[in-house]
């Protein structure tokens, strides 16, 4: 298939999203083609971070198209450029923030109930359900064997972060966000929906402390394995519908097992 049909199908799976420029009043995109291909594509990679890992199963696995997640910066234009042959687009904050988006689907892995978007104000833009509130009605103890029970077939092992700064038999409501959000304004909002706990990627030591001060509960799971339910569910439908014997593919940031 060509670049141009491929674009379509991804932009189509990001709808819901705004953010906007809070100084000059306009919609903010970070999409848009990295670098790009005039051949057939045959091979899709989705990544979070172009790493060192991505590009070697990249060139194992002939990707022709890159779908990149975090694809600001210049390392990313470096990696790109030895990566002949390779196509790429940026799909950041959109995939985050949309309906059925990232954030989204881990709220859904979390079993979060009875949401409500929450926005976050981040240097000149507002980030239009750049987190979730929501019940949960559920004990630490089984929550952290819900997380874990989530990853055990993806991830030999995880570095799970957790600070328990209150005694709860049950936290009831939480805070959900993926990546590493505005730690100082996510923690406004935990407090003012009186949340138990906020499960994040992760979070600034200045947000633990505000957590610790207000008895709020924080489990961090990762930046990748935050996102990681959410690019799981993305891969499956750029995959549902792209060309016939067009291949699509998750490539973790790094090496599970």
């Amino acid at each position: 298939m060509k670049q141009e049909k491929l674009i379509e199908i991804i932009t189509s799976l990001v709808h819901g999203a705004q953010t906007e420029d809070t100084e000059h009043g306009i919609k903010v995109s970070q999409n848009g083609v990295l670098k790009p291909v005039e051949n057939e594509i045959k091979n899709v990679g989705i990544c979070l971070d172009l790493t060192e890992h991505v590009m070697q199963l990249a060139r194992e696995m002939e990707i022709d198209f890159l779908i990149i997640h975090h694809s600001k910066g210049e390392t990313v234009k470096e990696r790109l450029a030895k990566l002949d042959g390779t196509g790429a687009y940026g799909l950041h904050l959109d995939l985050d923030i949309a309906e059925g988006g990232l954030i989204d689907r881990l709220a859904d892995a979390v079993q979060l109930r009875s949401r409500e978007p929450l926005a976050l104000a981040y240097k000149q833009s507002v980030i239009s359900r750049g987190a979730l509130a929501g019940n949960l009605g559920i004990s630490p103890g089984a929550l952290i064997e819900r997380i874990a029970m989530l990853y055990s077939t993806a991830f030999k092992y995880m570095d799970l972060e957790v600070g328990m700064n209150a005694h709860k038999e049950k936290y009831q409501k939480a805070v959900v966000a993926t990546g590493n959000p505005p730690g100082r304004e996510l923690m406004r909002h935990a407090i003012e929906q009186k949340a138990d706990v906020v499960i994040v990627g992760s979070l600034s030591n200045e947000a633990k402390k505000i957590a610790r001060d207000n008895r709020i509960s924080v489990i961090c799971i990762g930046d990748y394995e935050s996102h990681f339910p959410g690019l799981t569910r993305f891969r499956a439908e750029v995959y549902d519908r792209v060309d016939r014997g067009c291949y699509v593919a998750l490539l973790p940031n790094y090496r599970h097992n």
